[in-house]
């Protein structure tokens, strides 16, 4: 993959998957649409993300196209390249986001994907500094961050209001050394 020129939001053409032991990212497809609505139209995923709620079939098809946008990388996550278990992203800001479907997560999935992606945004992209916004009460996408090795930086640094609710975000961040 080609460096970006300082200030390109283009990330080129991104590889087909980004492995790791027992984990794959790869780009959504049609056929996956229906599992990701069953993934995402949940109760957590509607509080603790700006993803829409209810996440209908019309919502996975819009992100499916939004999957395209050049200033952004969005895959889903897979232990075998087949089934969607989730989803992480990239923005060409440096900003990593990501969710797993309820029966997936607490089996480092999450940290293994971002961790994953971290890894080629620094070396591929070429991104030095990459980060997690991440709501300050919301411990297990915390526990996430630390295990990618991210560190809090900010704790508290953004109020946002989200589908009526009003909390903070803390920023964390991984430098590459």
């Amino acid at each position: 993959m080609t460096a970006l020129a300082a200030g390109d939001d283009r990330f080129g053409r991104p590889p087909a998957r980004l492995t790791a032991p027992g984990l794959v990212l790869r780009p959504w497809g049609a056929p996956d649409l229906p599992t990701m609505v069953a993934l995402f139209d949940e109760a957590t995923v509607a509080l603790r993300t700006p993803l829409p709620s209810p996440f209908t079939l019309a919502t996975a098809q819009a992100r499916l196209v939004a999957a395209e946008q050049p200033d952004r990388l969005l895959w889903a996550v897979t232990r075998d390249g087949r089934e969607p278990l989730g989803e992480v992203l990239l923005t060409s800001s440096g900003e990593i986001g990501y969710v797993l479907g309820a029966r997936h997560r607490g089996q480092g999935l999450a940290a293994g994907a971002v961790a994953l992606l971290r890894d080629h945004a620094h070396t591929d992209l070429k991104r030095p500094v990459l980060r997690l916004r991440i709501e300050a009460a919301n411990a297990q996408s915390a526990a996430v961050a630390r295990r990618a090795g991210f560190r809090l930086t900010r704790p508290a640094a953004e109020e946002v209001n989200n589908k009526g609710r009003r909390y903070a975000l803390d920023v964390w961040e991984h430098v590459q050394a």
